[in-house]
């Protein structure tokens, strides 16, 4: 397999674009965890869920940056499943600050800076992730989402409702909203009036 920024799929993204379709991927969708067979067995596993796969999803996301993937597909959509969302503000602003310094010396060309890539065409969903919540504003609250992980062990079901309870306490009513269930409904075309609470 290759790596997704390749230009080997340029053709898929050229397809999801033109259909207005997000391109959906799961956590261990990078291109090395698989490679190491021992990352599948024991307390790896529990390591990997902290470490090993968190990498492997920043790696991905910043390779499409990095390698033009949204300069040549500026409307395309990815969504990173189970990747968690409190790491968005570092990958952002070291993102940022590694492309102002060393664009030149590496002949680096973006259209945007990274973090503009996040809030445009990068959708992540979390769980559990109270600091990154109080952080909305500086990762985009527009493009994060709850998701319950049902029916895996990383699950908070059945208490989810007593979970973004908790960790949504004292948010505003419209970002509530939007990272539980208005941004998934726009970025998948769904009805959006029956999540809207009348006013």
């Amino acid at each position: 397999a290759l790596p997704l920024n390749s230009r080997h799929y340029d053709k898929l993204w050229a397809v999801a674009q033109e259909l207005g379709t997000p391109v959906n991927f799961h956590i261990l969708s990078g291109y090395t965890y698989f490679k190491d067979r021992s990352n599948l067995i024991g307390n790896e596993i529990v390591r990997g869920a902290v470490n090993t796969r968190m990498h492997e999803t920043m790696t991905m996301m910043f390779n499409l940056i990095w390698y033009g993937a949204f300069d040549r597909f500026p409307r395309l959509k990815m969504v990173s499943g189970e990747g968690r969302i409190g790491w968005l503000l570092h990958f952002a602003d070291r993102g940022d600050v590694s492309y102002r310094r060393h664009r030149f010396h590496q002949g680096l060309k973006l259209e945007m800076l990274p973090s503009d890539y996040l809030k445009r065409n990068l959708y992540n969903t979390f769980l559990e992730d109270r600091s990154a919540i109080l952080l909305r504003d500086r990762i985009g609250v527009d493009n994060q989402m709850w998701s319950s992980d049902y029916p895996h062990s990383d699950t908070v079901w059945p208490y989810s409702q007593q979970l973004n309870e908790e960790q949504f306490a004292g948010i505003p009513e419209l970002d509530k909203r939007k990272m539980l269930a208005l941004n998934a409904a726009r970025l998948y075309k769904l009805p959006a009036d029956e999540f809207k609470r009348p006013q």
